[in-house]
Protein backbone atom coordinates (compact mmCIF):
# COMPACT_ATOMS: atom_id res chain seq x y z
CA UNK A 1 0.00 0.00 0.00
CA UNK A 2 1.65 3.36 -1.08
CA UNK A 3 -0.56 6.33 0.03
CA UNK A 4 0.15 9.19 -3.04
CA UNK A 5 2.65 11.66 -1.90
CA UNK A 6 1.11 14.58 -0.55
CA UNK A 7 3.36 17.81 -0.10
CA UNK A 8 6.50 16.39 1.73
CA UNK A 9 5.39 13.33 3.44
CA UNK A 10 3.97 10.05 2.43
CA UNK A 11 3.03 6.29 4.00
CA UNK A 12 4.14 3.64 1.97
CA UNK A 13 4.18 -0.23 1.19
CA UNK A 14 1.93 -2.94 2.82
CA UNK A 15 2.05 -6.27 1.63
CA UNK A 16 0.09 -9.03 3.29
CA UNK A 17 1.19 -12.18 3.37
CA UNK A 18 -0.09 -15.95 5.07
CA UNK A 19 1.64 -19.52 4.95
CA UNK A 20 5.02 -18.63 4.43
CA UNK A 21 7.82 -16.31 5.65
CA UNK A 22 7.57 -13.10 4.14
CA UNK A 23 10.31 -13.01 2.48
CA UNK A 24 9.40 -16.22 0.46
CA UNK A 25 5.95 -15.74 0.21
CA UNK A 26 6.49 -12.44 -1.49
CA UNK A 27 8.46 -13.80 -3.93
CA UNK A 28 6.11 -16.54 -4.65
CA UNK A 29 3.16 -14.02 -4.97
CA UNK A 30 5.34 -11.99 -7.32
CA UNK A 31 6.49 -15.01 -9.63
CA UNK A 32 3.19 -16.78 -9.65
CA UNK A 33 1.43 -13.75 -10.61
CA UNK A 34 3.86 -12.66 -13.32
CA UNK A 35 1.71 -12.40 -16.64
CA UNK A 36 3.52 -12.12 -19.80
CA UNK A 37 1.68 -8.83 -20.64
CA UNK A 38 -0.52 -6.65 -19.16
CA UNK A 39 -2.69 -4.69 -21.29
CA UNK A 40 -4.94 -2.19 -19.26
CA UNK A 41 -4.55 0.07 -16.57
CA UNK A 42 -6.85 -2.15 -14.79
CA UNK A 43 -4.78 -5.36 -15.20
CA UNK A 44 -2.42 -3.91 -13.74
CA UNK A 45 -3.64 -2.16 -10.60
CA UNK A 46 -5.62 -5.46 -9.97
CA UNK A 47 -2.57 -7.54 -10.06
CA UNK A 48 -0.75 -5.07 -7.82
CA UNK A 49 -3.75 -5.45 -5.30
CA UNK A 50 -3.59 -9.41 -5.65
CA UNK A 51 0.15 -9.30 -4.89
CA UNK A 52 0.53 -7.29 -2.03
CA UNK A 53 -2.11 -8.92 -0.11
CA UNK A 54 -5.74 -8.89 -1.93
CA UNK A 55 -9.13 -6.93 -1.68
CA UNK A 56 -10.21 -8.41 1.79
CA UNK A 57 -6.90 -7.73 3.46
CA UNK A 58 -7.26 -4.03 2.25
CA UNK A 59 -10.61 -3.66 3.62
CA UNK A 60 -9.76 -5.14 7.07
CA UNK A 61 -6.76 -2.04 7.55
CA UNK A 62 -9.15 0.37 9.33
CA UNK A 63 -6.15 2.25 10.96
CA UNK A 64 -2.71 2.70 11.00
CA UNK A 65 0.31 3.84 12.42
CA UNK A 66 3.72 4.60 11.35
CA UNK A 67 6.57 5.58 13.06
CA UNK A 68 10.30 6.75 11.11
CA UNK A 69 13.42 8.62 10.43
CA UNK A 70 13.50 11.43 8.05
CA UNK A 71 16.38 13.11 6.33
CA UNK A 72 17.40 15.98 3.95
CA UNK A 73 20.67 14.73 2.71
CA UNK A 74 21.78 17.69 1.17
CA UNK A 75 20.77 19.91 3.82
CA UNK A 76 22.63 17.47 7.01
CA UNK A 77 18.98 17.29 8.64
CA UNK A 78 17.76 14.47 10.31
CA UNK A 79 14.60 13.91 12.44
CA UNK A 80 11.78 11.81 13.21
CA UNK A 81 8.37 11.49 12.06
CA UNK A 82 4.80 9.88 13.16
CA UNK A 83 1.70 8.90 10.50
CA UNK A 84 -1.32 8.02 12.52
CA UNK A 85 -4.51 6.99 10.57
CA UNK A 86 -8.16 6.22 11.71
CA UNK A 87 -10.72 5.28 8.90
CA UNK A 88 -11.04 7.64 5.76
CA UNK A 89 -11.40 11.13 7.83
CA UNK A 90 -9.00 11.30 10.81
CA UNK A 91 -5.28 11.92 10.33
CA UNK A 92 -2.51 13.09 11.77
CA UNK A 93 1.27 13.33 10.51
CA UNK A 94 4.41 15.25 12.69
CA UNK A 95 8.24 15.59 11.47
CA UNK A 96 10.35 17.09 14.17
CA UNK A 97 14.19 18.09 13.48
CA UNK A 98 15.39 18.75 16.90
CA UNK A 99 18.92 19.94 15.83
CA UNK A 100 16.70 22.97 14.42
CA UNK A 101 14.21 23.19 16.85
CA UNK A 102 11.15 22.73 14.28
CA UNK A 103 8.23 21.18 14.44
CA UNK A 104 5.40 20.42 11.20
CA UNK A 105 2.23 19.21 11.42
CA UNK A 106 -0.81 18.69 9.56
CA UNK A 107 -3.97 15.98 10.09
CA UNK A 108 -7.64 16.17 9.08
CA UNK A 109 -10.75 15.77 11.39
CA UNK A 110 -14.04 15.25 9.60
CA UNK A 111 -14.79 17.70 7.01
CA UNK A 112 -11.42 19.94 8.34
CA UNK A 113 -8.20 19.67 7.58
CA UNK A 114 -4.97 21.66 9.15
CA UNK A 115 -1.28 22.37 8.99
CA UNK A 116 0.83 24.15 11.32
CA UNK A 117 4.08 24.60 9.78
CA UNK A 118 7.14 27.54 10.99
CA UNK A 119 6.64 28.55 7.54
CA UNK A 120 3.18 28.79 6.90
CA UNK A 121 2.31 29.30 10.32
CA UNK A 122 -1.10 27.61 11.79
CA UNK A 123 -4.03 27.09 8.69
CA UNK A 124 -6.86 25.75 7.70
CA UNK A 125 -6.25 22.97 4.31
CA UNK A 126 -8.76 24.12 1.99
CA UNK A 127 -9.98 23.72 -1.40
CA UNK A 128 -7.96 21.66 -3.91
CA UNK A 129 -5.02 20.82 -1.19
CA UNK A 130 -7.90 19.48 1.21
CA UNK A 131 -9.15 17.23 -1.88
CA UNK A 132 -5.64 15.68 -2.21
CA UNK A 133 -5.14 15.37 1.09
CA UNK A 134 -8.32 13.58 1.65
CA UNK A 135 -7.98 11.49 -1.56
CA UNK A 136 -4.46 9.99 -0.59
CA UNK A 137 -6.25 8.26 2.41
CA UNK A 138 -8.88 6.72 1.10
CA UNK A 139 -8.54 2.96 0.89
CA UNK A 140 -10.49 2.04 -2.08
CA UNK A 141 -7.62 3.32 -4.69
CA UNK A 142 -5.94 -0.32 -3.60
CA UNK A 143 -9.07 -2.27 -3.65
CA UNK A 144 -11.91 -0.89 -5.69
CA UNK A 145 -9.45 1.60 -8.34
CA UNK A 146 -12.29 1.64 -10.77
CA UNK A 147 -14.65 3.07 -8.40
CA UNK A 148 -12.30 5.58 -6.78
CA UNK A 149 -10.46 6.84 -10.35
CA UNK A 150 -12.44 8.09 -12.69
CA UNK A 151 -9.69 7.04 -15.70
CA UNK A 152 -7.13 4.75 -15.70
CA UNK A 153 -4.89 4.40 -18.61
CA UNK A 154 -2.08 2.49 -18.97
CA UNK A 155 1.08 4.18 -21.32
CA UNK A 156 1.89 2.07 -24.29
CA UNK A 157 5.67 2.54 -23.80
CA UNK A 158 6.91 0.82 -21.12
CA UNK A 159 9.74 2.88 -18.47
CA UNK A 160 12.27 1.89 -16.25
CA UNK A 161 13.37 2.67 -12.67
CA UNK A 162 16.50 1.86 -11.86
CA UNK A 163 16.81 -0.83 -14.21
CA UNK A 164 13.53 -2.64 -13.21
CA UNK A 165 10.96 -2.37 -16.39
CA UNK A 166 7.62 -1.17 -15.43
CA UNK A 167 4.31 -0.47 -17.00
CA UNK A 168 3.12 2.99 -15.77
CA UNK A 169 -0.37 3.97 -15.55
CA UNK A 170 -1.72 7.31 -15.54
CA UNK A 171 -4.82 7.50 -12.92
CA UNK A 172 -7.12 10.57 -13.26
CA UNK A 173 -10.01 11.46 -10.39
CA UNK A 174 -13.25 13.02 -10.86
CA UNK A 175 -11.57 16.18 -9.38
CA UNK A 176 -8.69 16.42 -12.54
CA UNK A 177 -5.99 15.34 -9.97
CA UNK A 178 -3.60 13.21 -12.29
CA UNK A 179 -0.94 11.13 -11.08
CA UNK A 180 1.38 8.16 -12.40
CA UNK A 181 2.36 5.02 -11.04
CA UNK A 182 4.96 2.92 -12.10
CA UNK A 183 4.84 -0.78 -11.32
CA UNK A 184 7.78 -3.50 -11.65
CA UNK A 185 6.68 -5.91 -14.46
CA UNK A 186 8.63 -8.40 -12.28
CA UNK A 187 7.44 -8.14 -8.83
CA UNK A 188 3.90 -6.04 -9.80
CA UNK A 189 4.78 -3.71 -7.03
CA UNK A 190 4.67 0.26 -7.33
CA UNK A 191 8.47 1.70 -7.19
CA UNK A 192 7.32 4.89 -8.11
CA UNK A 193 4.85 7.80 -8.45
CA UNK A 194 4.83 10.95 -9.69
CA UNK A 195 1.96 13.22 -8.83
CA UNK A 196 1.40 17.19 -8.56
CA UNK A 197 1.28 18.10 -5.14
CA UNK A 198 -1.11 21.27 -3.74
CA UNK A 199 0.81 23.35 -1.67
CA UNK A 200 0.20 27.07 -0.34
CA UNK A 201 3.08 27.91 -2.56
CA UNK A 202 1.03 26.46 -5.58
CA UNK A 203 1.55 23.26 -7.58
CA UNK A 204 4.46 20.72 -7.09
CA UNK A 205 5.58 18.12 -8.75
CA UNK A 206 6.80 15.38 -6.99
CA UNK A 207 8.30 12.09 -7.24
CA UNK A 208 8.53 9.33 -4.85
CA UNK A 209 10.51 6.06 -4.85
CA UNK A 210 9.28 3.01 -2.51
CA UNK A 211 11.97 0.33 -1.86
CA UNK A 212 13.27 -2.11 0.98
CA UNK A 213 10.80 -4.22 1.97
CA UNK A 214 10.50 -5.69 5.37
CA UNK A 215 8.49 -7.59 7.85
CA UNK A 216 6.30 -5.91 10.36
CA UNK A 217 3.86 -8.34 12.83
CA UNK A 218 3.79 -11.01 9.70
CA UNK A 219 3.35 -8.44 7.15
CA UNK A 220 5.59 -6.81 4.08
CA UNK A 221 6.21 -3.21 4.12
CA UNK A 222 8.36 -0.64 1.87
CA UNK A 223 10.21 0.93 4.72
CA UNK A 224 11.87 2.93 2.17
CA UNK A 225 10.90 6.35 0.56
CA UNK A 226 12.34 9.04 -1.18
CA UNK A 227 10.78 12.08 -2.41
CA UNK A 228 12.64 14.06 -5.12
CA UNK A 229 11.38 17.61 -5.81
CA UNK A 230 11.61 20.19 -8.20
CA UNK A 231 14.56 21.97 -7.05
CA UNK A 232 16.55 18.63 -6.66
CA UNK A 233 16.35 18.44 -2.93
CA UNK A 234 15.48 14.51 -1.79
CA UNK A 235 13.74 13.73 1.37
CA UNK A 236 14.38 10.39 2.53
CA UNK A 237 12.14 8.89 4.83
CA UNK A 238 12.64 5.27 6.60
CA UNK A 239 9.87 3.78 8.48
CA UNK A 240 11.14 1.72 11.81
CA UNK A 241 7.52 0.73 12.81
CA UNK A 242 4.20 0.10 10.87
CA UNK A 243 1.55 -1.25 13.00
CA UNK A 244 -2.26 -1.37 11.70
CA UNK A 245 -5.21 -1.68 13.21
CA UNK A 246 -4.08 0.14 16.49
CA UNK A 247 -6.58 1.38 19.04
CA UNK A 248 -5.91 5.02 19.28
CA UNK A 249 -6.35 7.16 22.29
CA UNK A 250 -9.74 9.27 21.83
CA UNK A 251 -8.01 12.85 21.71
CA UNK A 252 -5.64 11.68 18.68
CA UNK A 253 -7.31 13.51 16.20
CA UNK A 254 -8.33 16.51 18.11
CA UNK A 255 -7.97 19.14 16.53
CA UNK A 256 -5.08 21.86 18.27
CA UNK A 257 -6.29 24.71 20.07
CA UNK A 258 -4.68 27.10 17.62
CA UNK A 259 -6.71 24.63 14.93
CA UNK A 260 -9.98 25.61 16.63
CA UNK A 261 -9.47 29.17 17.01
CA UNK A 262 -9.58 29.17 12.91
CA UNK A 263 -12.33 26.94 12.68
CA UNK A 264 -14.35 29.18 14.73
CA UNK A 265 -13.26 32.53 13.17
CA UNK A 266 -14.23 30.98 9.76
CA UNK A 267 -17.64 30.13 11.07
CA UNK A 268 -18.00 33.47 12.35
CA UNK A 269 -17.44 34.85 8.58
CA UNK A 270 -19.54 33.05 7.02
CA UNK A 271 -22.32 33.48 9.47
CA UNK A 272 -21.89 36.88 9.28
CA UNK A 273 -22.08 36.56 5.00
CA UNK A 274 -25.45 35.08 5.29
CA UNK A 275 -27.19 37.38 7.60
CA UNK A 276 -26.33 40.38 5.01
Amino acid sequence: MNFRPLALFTAVGIVVMANASPTEAFAQAATAQAPAVLKTGNEVLARYTQVTGGTENYKSIKSLLQEGELSIPAAGIQGTMTFKLSGDDKFVTVAEIPSAGMREASGILGETGWSDSPTTGTRLVEGKELDQLKGGLDMRQYYEPEAFYDEILLIEEPEEVDGDECYVVRMTRASGEVSYGYFSKESGLKVKSKTKAETPAGAMDIEAFFSDYKEFSGVLHATKMVQKLPNGMEIVITFTKIEPNVEFPEDTFDLPESVKKLVEKKKSKESEKKAE
